[in-house]
Order: structure tokens, then sequence, then C-alpha cells
């Protein structure tokens, strides 16, 4: 096994065979973290899913649970996550996904790196990918902020998951009101943004007659 090194990226199939219904996986949850600590996927089933700090979570219907360590997943991408940038989003300012897209993250990031982000705090909207809206939210998002020619590769330019509570079950800490899932777009006011950029990427291809039988171009 290659040795993980911070913010390499280890990925699993590509994106583009996911849009096109390549659903067989091979790499468990239980596997992730040995090449990371933080990563986004979707499992066989369909389910997004977000690996944050060695703990992971899979997401129905806009629902955050606990992973089973058996199931598979059909397109990943992990990393041992040691951010180098960071700015802090003041309540002066609005920060949006497209706000995202645009900005340098530090210096060696550029218009041809993948980068890697997170983004702690409250949320004034937050749309999901089934298209719920959640409004004053807080949580967090990780993923990748992913160049023009890697996107058939990795995904959409900003490609990240969440997982998400309102205030008052973050102060009670009720885990069992988790939501989140794949983000579509946000607005925050109030928020820690930091990212990192991947110096080196693993791409594992899939195998058999399902993978073959694909047209990927």
């Amino acid at each position: 096994m290659v040795s993980s090194i911070p913010n390499d990226v280890f990925q699993y199939s590509t994106y583009t065979a996911l849009t096109r219904g390549f659903t067989s996986g091979k790499p468990r949850t239980a596997d992730l973290t040995t090449h990371g600590t933080y990563g986004i996927g979707v499992y066989e089933d369909g389910s997004p899913m977000l690996l944050l700090d060695s703990t992971t979570y899979k997401f129905r219907d806009g629902k955050a649970g606990n992973a089973p360590m058996h199931e598979r997943l059909c397109f990943t991408m992990v990393t041992i996550y040691a951010p180098t940038f960071k700015r802090d989003i003041s309540p002066s300012c609005s920060f949006t996904m497209t706000d995202l897209d645009s900005m340098k993250m530090g210096q060696d990031g550029g218009v041809n790196s993948l980068q890697l982000f997170s983004l702690d705090g409250r949320f004034e909207k937050l749309k999901l990918e089934e298209g719920t809206v959640l409004e004053g939210v807080v949580g967090r998002l990780f993923g990748f902020v992913v160049p023009e020619w890697m996107e058939g590769i990795c995904g959409p330019r900003v490609f990240c998951h969440a997982v998400l509570m309102t205030p008052e079950d973050s102060n009670s800490n009720a885990k069992e009101n988790m939501r989140g899932g794949r983000v579509t777009g946000f607005e925050t006011k109030e928020a820690c943004l930091r990212a990192s950029c991947c110096g080196r990427f693993h791409l594992g291809f899939p195998m058999g007659k399902e993978w073959d039988g694909l047209s990927l171009m």
C-alpha cells in the first residue's frame, strides 16, 4: 500500500463512471481510514458518505447516521487533511459557494490544482442535492475545489458534503437529529474556512465486465 502523506488524495473510480450508472463498490467504510481521516464518497445504494476526523457518516433522505463498516462505496476520495490556509468569515460579509469557487486559498493552490477545504460555522441557508433547504443550521462541510481538467475524474467544481444540526440540537448534543448530505449551495456570515492543496493524487480503478462495458468518453 502506498504510504499516506498529508493532503495526498486517494480516490476509487471516477465521477464520470458514477454519473453513467456504475455502482459496484470495492472499498468498505472500514477501509477508508487506512488512507485518510477526511473524505467524501457515494455508497452502492447511492447514499452520500462523509468522513470527518475519522468518523464516517452515511446520509439517507437528508438524515445523517453512522455508516455501517461493511458497506461498500462505488466512488470515494479520502485524504489525511492538514490545512495550510485559514480565513474567518465575519458577520459583516456573506460568503457563498460562488465565492469559494472563485477565491485563491493560500499560496499553493491555483486554477490547475485540486484543493481540499473545510468550512465550520453557522449557515444562513444550505441547499442539499435532493432539494432540501436548511436555514439557521450549524455544522461542517468538507470537500474539494476541482480544476476543470479533473472534473470528469473528481466531480464538479465545488464538490462537498456536510453534517449539520440546529443550534439547539448542537447545544444538547442531540446527534439523532443530525442532517446533511451533498451540498449544492450555501450562504454563511459566521464560519471558519480552512484549506490545503493536493500534492499527489492516487486513482484506483474498478475491474471487470461492468467497468469495461461503460462508455466514459
